[in-house]
């Protein structure tokens, strides 16, 4: 029902006595526009802090392909004859970057039963591109009696301390060694040859044997020797096969 006096609310303007008229246009003006800020996170856990020796300690790059499954025939996963060998130059030289905490098949650090920890050294190889080797890399994981035989290898040829690059490796598979409850140790054999220039150590003189005397009365003749063959002459101590493998590597590498 309508009233004559009634005032019809009109869009646009407030209802009461003195009020200013509504307009929303002029409303929604006035809200201050502001930029959208993603919210920032905040890491779960600290950061931590490093330094130099840190950084540069840091586990290197693994290099390829595991020497142990160049040895292990691809369709049986049995191990290759005894004598299966490979040549291989060493990429660079071995620093404390590639020595890590060997792991059991759980990942859980291995010790020995006084707590020391047990390492590894991760050696890259530079190797001839192969189906077993795709890239011409591969990484030697040394520790047990292949650390020993390496020392030994390296210690025949005049060197100690870390492997250097250059040098040429011979990894020979010489077989394997029972282990009560675990799985035979795999055992090889070493060449190492230093790269060309590098100062080796002259080997310790024989102790000297006292001259044979020969009794007053006995006359002694020299017994004739059969004539030897001379040996094949190397070229820097190193043999024909080497020397093709280093001349292979050193050109892919330049």
């Amino acid at each position: 029902m309508n009233y004559p006096n009634q005032q019809v609310p009109q869009p646009g303007f407030a209802l009461g006595y003195g009020q200013t008229p509504f307009n929303p246009a002029q409303q929604y003006a006035q809200v201050p526009q502001t930029q959208f800020q993603p919210p920032v996170s905040s890491p779960s856990q600290p950061l931590a802090r490093g330094t130099l020796d840190d950084f540069y300690g840091q586990p290197a790059g693994g290099g390829g392909v595991s020497v142990a499954s160049f040895f292990k025939d691809k369709t049986t996963g049995m191990l290759k004859p005894v004598g299966t060998r490979l040549d291989a130059m060493i990429a660079r030289n071995v620093t404390d970057a590639d020595i890590r905490q060997q792991t059991d098949l759980q990942n859980n650090p291995k010790t020995y039963k006084d707590g020391r920890p047990m390492f590894v050294m991760v050696i890259p190889l530079a190797v001839t591109p192969s189906p077993d080797f795709p890239e011409g890399e591969a990484s030697w994981w040394v520790k047990g009696r292949t650390r020993d035989e390496l020392t030994r290898a390296m210690g025949e040829a005049g060197v100690s301390g870390a492997p250097q690059a250059g040098a040429l490796v011979s990894i020979t598979l010489a077989g394997t060694r029972p282990i009560k409850n675990m799985q035979p140790e795999v055992l090889y054999g070493v060449n190492y040859t230093p790269p060309q220039g590098t100062q080796v150590a002259a080997p310790a003189p024989e102790p000297a044997q006292p001259a044979f005397q020969a009794p007053a009365a006995v006359t002694v003749v020299p017994a004739a020797q059969a004539p030897v063959a001379p040996a094949p002459v190397a070229t820097g101590g190193i043999s024909a096969e080497q020397q093709a493998l280093l001349a292979q590597l050193q050109g892919r590498q330049g």
